[in-house]
């Protein structure tokens, strides 16, 4: 399905660019809308929400923040820390506003 003007604008934003060398989507080569699809297909499996899902990634990130660099565990067999990076990001979502440079990563062990 041809892409519309917004959601062409919408996935460049997402792509490589000055502010995310990656881009916001990494080396995911689907299509913006096959993503969000796959991704409330997941949510349906997994019986959550997107809700939900950003509640507790936020509860995990605020912990890492304040741990400072030292590994969280979030739930057993997994573990979460904070990686800060100096400056400021642009949101590539139009009006989201600018955030702080960083990233929790969190991994299954």
């Amino acid at each position: 399905m041809k892409q519309s003007p917004g959601e062409k604008a919408q996935q460049e934003r997402l792509s490589p660019s000055r502010f995310s060398a990656h881009g916001f989507m990494g080396a995911d080569r689907r299509s913006l809308e096959q993503i969000v699809a796959d991704d409330k297909a997941a949510l349906r499996r997994l019986g959550t929400t997107a809700a939900e899902l950003v509640r507790r990634l936020r509860l995990v990130d605020a912990r890492a923040r304040a741990a400072m660099g030292a590994p969280i565990a979030p739930a057993p067999g997994v573990s979460a820390r904070y990686h800060e990076a100096m400056g400021r990001i642009p949101s590539p979502f139009p009006g989201d506003g600018v955030f702080p440079k960083g990233e929790t990563r969190i991994e299954w062990n």
